[in-house]
């Protein structure tokens, strides 16, 4: 004997869904969450073997990424409530920056905020920078002291000692 529409919602009203109509088991139909109040197409089947809403199941992967987010990276902040293309809207807390980011490269990979990471590279090479023109500035004044320091020398003898061609 053929399930009718009634007899499959009864099954399904403790799973917490409803059918909007049912031809058989094998037969895809459409379905609405009792929870979220969202409609998706599902087969009858594989629905009363594993009862899961694909909306409220992809909001609770977003709620348990959320709270790993928060945990391996302090200064970011989830704003998703859904995925786009696999990534999630992040926003830094010291900068406002927001983009798309994956999670696992923020919970495994250590990623964190591009602007904030582009100004810290900006700043090394800044210091690195100030540090290469204070070694440089050193080298000038060590040198300026040689060729000041030598008695009763030509010129040419001072230049030769500073560029480190003279035997004497």
């Amino acid at each position: 004997m053929k399930k009718t529409i009634n007899q499959y919602n009864k099954e399904l009203a403790p799973l917490g869904f409803i059918a909007m109509y049912y031809i058989n088991s094998g037969v895809p139909s459409n379905h609405k969450c009792l929870a979220c109040n969202s409609m998706f197409t599902k087969t009858p089947s594989p629905l009363l073997k594993s009862p899961t809403c694909p909306i409220c199941r992809e909001r609770e992967k977003i709620k348990g990424y959320k709270k790993r987010i928060e945990h391996a990276a302090p200064d970011l902040s989830c704003l998703a409530n859904n995925f786009d293309n696999n990534k999630l809207l992040v926003k830094c807390n010291n900068c406002s920056f927001k983009w798309l980011a994956n999670p696992s490269n923020i919970i495994h990979n250590g990623s964190s905020c591009p602007k904030c990471y582009r100004n810290k590279i900006k700043s090394t090479i800044g210091d690195f920078s100030d540090y290469l023109n204070y070694k440089r500035l050193v080298y000038n004044i060590t040198r300026k002291q040689e060729i000041v320091s030598l008695p009763n020398s030509s010129k040419r003898e001072e230049r030769l000692k500073t560029i480190g061609r003279c035997g004497t």
